[in-house]
C-alpha cells in the first residue's frame, strides 16, 4: 500500500487531481476550461472535461506519471487509495 506522500497534488483550473511528479499541462487550456479531471484511469492517462465556451469535450492525454500501479498479470489498476473528491463538475 502507497502513502498518500508518494503523490503529488497538482492543480488545472482550480481542480486538484493526483500524479506521481509535478508535469506542466498549461497546454491542455488551448482546449477551454478544465471543469473535471479523471486522474484513477486503469489506462494510466489523464483524462480531462473541457468547456469552450457552449462547447464540451472529453480530453485524454498520455505522457503524465500516473497515479497507477500492476496488477498480477502486467494489467493496470489504480492506486491504492483515492485523490481529491473531484465529484463537483
Amino acid at each position: 500500500m502507497q502513502d498518500e506522500e508518494n503523490y503529488h497534488i497538482q492543480q488545472i483550473g482550480g481542480i486538484p487531481f493526483r500524479l506521481k511528479a509535478p508535469f506542466d499541462l498549461d497546454f491542455i487550456r488551448r482546449y477551454g476550461s478544465v471543469f473535471k479531471v479523471f486522474d484513477n484511469q486503469d489506462s494510466g492517462n489523464l483524462c480531462f472535461g473541457m468547456r469552450d465556451g457552449g462547447k464540451r469535450c472529453f480530453v485524454k492525454f498520455a505522457g503524465a506519471p500516473p497515479c497507477v500501479s500492476r496488477r498480477p498479470g502486467g494489467r493496470r489498476r489504480p492506486a491504492e487509495g483515492r485523490g481529491a473528491d473531484l465529484s463537483g463538475a
